[in-house]
């Protein structure tokens, strides 16, 4: 039996469903506001090389749940020479916006957002799993209960899924970190696919190949 919590304050809402297996899933809405924090970059000589600043009104959600970071904080946000910055999204978990604005929820790994391997990140859309470049391209839409970074081209992706404590484990295969569970949970699915960088997927003796 699935548990829903609701969150309203003002014109901000964001709600978590929880399963019987305690696999938390956060969804936003449409025509919304979602508070954040990002690091500013430094604007006179003697102040700090970034600091990180909070915003209510942060990132706004549009009709197609498309996520937009607020225009008039973006000049400040510090990319520190790169084509992306992170956000802490309160409620929600960590995120990257670009210099457009363009704004994607992260699969949170090892407490902040999740590694770019062989160019591609996980990030998740209404609990599912899929991948963005270093642009913020989805180049896989997100469509997996679980998903491992990409290692020589090729991601061990799974369906319907559930998260399993591993905090007594010493090792296992499916290991991947995360708060809910104390240091580390793994993932037990029903079905494990291989899939190539263009989410298609990958036959064993071809994956073999690749390594």
């Amino acid at each position: 039996m699935a548990i829903l919590f609701l969150i309203f304050q003002g014109f901000f809402a964001v709600s978590f469903s929880q399963d019987s297996s305690g696999v938390k899933k956060c969804s936003i809405y449409p025509n919304t506001w979602l508070k954040c924090s990002y690091f500013r970059k430094q604007l006179l000589p003697d102040m700090p090389l970034a600091t990180q600043v909070v915003i209510d009104k942060g990132i706004f959600v549009d009709d197609s749940l498309t996520l937009h970071f607020s225009e008039p904080d973006l000049d400040a946000v510090d990319f520190n020479g790169d084509s992306i910055s992170q956000l802490d999204v309160f409620g929600v978990g960590f995120a990257f916006v670009n210099k457009r604005g363009n704004v994607i929820i992260m699969h949170t790994y090892d407490n902040g957002p999740d590694y770019f391997v062989d160019g591609l990140a996980r990030f998740v859309s209404n609990g599912k799993i899929g991948f963005v470049d270093r642009e913020l391209n989805v180049r896989i839409a997100a469509q997996f209960d679980a998903a491992f970074p990409f290692e020589n081209g090729v991601s061990k992706v799974g369906f319907d899924c559930c998260l399993v404590s591993a905090d007594n484990l010493v090792s296992a295969d499916n290991l991947v970190s995360a708060d809910k569970f104390g240091e580390h949970h793994y993932w037990e699915c029903k079905t494990w696919q291989y899939i190539n960088k263009s989410g298609a997927p990958v036959k064993a003796n071809e994956k073999a190949k690749k390594h």
